[in-house]
């Protein structure tokens, strides 16, 4: 008579639904009589929701992961957007310091006001990290400004571009980029003058 033993001790919940499912397979190639005192069909009906609900959560997972990753650049996105429009707002570098103060932003980089619109980043470089990510680098053109990271699938493109990240330093990582894609990233500078032109565009090859 075959006997089926089942330890579920230290398994993570995708290998006993996995384990279940195989003794199940298993349970199913008995003779009918073996199996006319229970309802196989429940039990199929059983393990196959168990297996049903481990998928859902592993697609809520991976949803709420990317939703994270995207509230982190909204985030940045207007954070950073708000420090633009208090130094737009204000006429002097003083009463820019406490405009952004009164609103709980403290005030970044040196407080001589830069001098017209700041010309495009230089020196643009990115490396692929773990899967998905990539790490940039670049040159600021002036001492006091904002940066706005776009990407896109091919650079020919202009209605391809799409902004992925906002910054206020000379590196950033961008996440969730599709795996074994070849991306192309672009930087422009912001300050209280106006936006300055795109670098060059540099491509890099995701993990």
């Amino acid at each position: 008579m075959e006997r089926f033993k089942l330890t579920f001790t230290n398994l993570s919940a995708k290998d006993q639904i996995a384990l279940c499912e195989q003794r199940t397979t298993s349970i199913g190639r008995l003779p009918p009589a073996r199996l006319q005192d229970f309802d196989y069909a429940e039990v199929q009906a059983k393990v196959a929701a168990a297996r049903a609900s481990h998928n859902r959560v592993q697609a809520l997972r991976a949803e709420l992961k990317a939703e994270i990753a995207n509230r982190k650049i909204r985030l940045a996105d207007a954070r950073n957007f708000v420090r633009i429009t208090c130094s737009f707002t204000t006429g002097r570098a003083e009463s820019r310091v406490v405009g952004m103060a009164e609103i709980g932003l403290n005030p970044i980089g040196s407080k001589k006001r830069p001098v017209g619109q700041p010309a495009a980043p230089t020196q643009l470089r990115g490396e692929p990290l773990q899967e998905g990510e990539v790490r940039l680098r670049w040159k600021r053109p002036v001492r006091r400004c904002t940066f706005e990271i776009k990407m896109a699938d091919t650079p020919s493109d202009d209605d391809g571009w799409k902004s992925c990240h906002v910054c206020v330093h000379q590196k950033c990582v961008i996440k969730g980029l599709p795996s074994g894609a070849k991306v192309w990233f672009r930087i422009r500078a912001i300050n209280m003058q106006g936006e300055g032109p795109w670098s060059q565009p540099l491509s890099v090859r995701v993990k």
